[in-house]
């Protein structure tokens, strides 16, 4: 256009040159200018981006974070295990989340790496990021951590209530008798009593092991309290069930010991009633009484005699209960 103008001789040559050079210049500088502002917007573009998805992950974690501090832990078996069930669900979401926090630390390296001048701002926002993460993650951590340690514990409740409520039942069975009217009843109430002894014992092993995991679970900070006044009741429970049927056990022996005492002496009294007609017999007096056989039937009922006087000679001792008086 320039040299256009200069041919067709418009205007001074040199005054033409001039303001070509001057508007080629402008053009060249406007040139650079608009694209580096193109640059610095397509930066700005991707930064704002970044700080938008950055901020927008932060709001998430924030809100789980502030979700998992506010969530139970239960009162009971059954709620604790729902809530684990709930808290498994909840972990399922954060792999989604994660997902996220991982595009902020990729795109975060990938804009320090392409725009160096961003890294101070670009760090920072990332830094945030994980920071928050990984607090949602310890603290999903100990939450998960005390719904295990509910779980044991309310397991270890309900087994213990178990257990306290069979005591309970054997303690009742084991107190619930009738005084024995012969040596068969008092028989039975001892064989009875001993099959007590085998179901006692039978649960021994899962009383110790109830009262070790009690004492090894005390010792955290969750029901602490709760689980020792729990071990303290089970043991007091069991002392007093083992004490209550050692009890019972001397008192039924004693009610055995006496009435095989009463027995044997009836026994005695009915074989001495039988004889005495035989002593009173005074008809060997008679004249025409054979002194013979009366002789021999004396020296058979002697030999009788003799046979029962071990029987006599047993009977001639104290019961258990009397020992024991004398003893006190």
């Amino acid at each position: 256009m320039a040299e256009q103008l200069v041919k067709d001789k418009v205007g001074n040559k040199a005054i033409v040159h001039s303001k070509w050079e001057n508007v080629s210049e402008l053009w060249k500088s406007v040139q650079e200018l608009s694209s580096v502002r193109n640059k610095q917007l397509e930066t700005s573009k991707i930064l704002h981006q970044f700080n938008h998805d950055a901020d927008e992950v932060l709001n998430w974690i924030q809100e789980k974070d502030a979700g998992i501090s506010t969530m139970d832990i239960g009162h009971d078996l059954s709620s604790v295990q729902i809530l684990i069930k709930r808290h498994n669900g909840f972990e399922r979401e954060l792999s989604a989340l994660e997902e996220h926090v991982e595009n902020v630390v990729s795109h975060a390296a990938e804009i320090v790496e392409s725009i160096p001048e961003a890294f101070q701002d670009v760090s920072k926002k990332n830094d945030d990021v994980v920071e928050v993460w990984n607090v949602l993650l310890e603290n999903v951590g100990k939450h998960k951590e005390m719904l295990k340690q509910m779980e044991q514990i309310q397991i270890y409740f309900t087994d213990s209530n178990e257990l306290l409520a069979w005591i309970s039942e054997m303690m009742t069975a084991i107190n619930t008798h009738t005084k024995p009217y012969d040596v068969a009843s008092a028989e039975s109430q001892l064989v009875h009593h001993m099959e007590n002894q085998s179901e006692i014992e039978s649960r021994a092993d899962h009383f110790e092991e109830l009262s070790q995991l009690g004492r090894e679970i005390g010792q955290n900070e969750l029901l602490a309290e709760d689980i020792r006044n729990k071990v303290d009741q089970l043991e007091e429970s069991w002392y007093a069930l083992n004490t209550t049927w050692e009890s019972k056990k001397d008192l039924f022996d004693k009610q055995l010991d006496l009435q095989m005492f009463q027995r044997d002496i009836e026994a005695a009294e009915k074989w001495l009633a039988a004889r005495y007609p035989l002593i009173d017999d005074d008809s060997y007096l008679q004249e025409s009484a054979d002194i013979d056989e009366f002789l021999k039937k004396q020296e058979e009922f002697e030999t009788m005699i003799a046979t029962q006087e071990e029987k006599f000679k047993a009977l001639n001792r104290l019961t258990i209960t009397e020992e024991e008086q004398i003893k006190n």
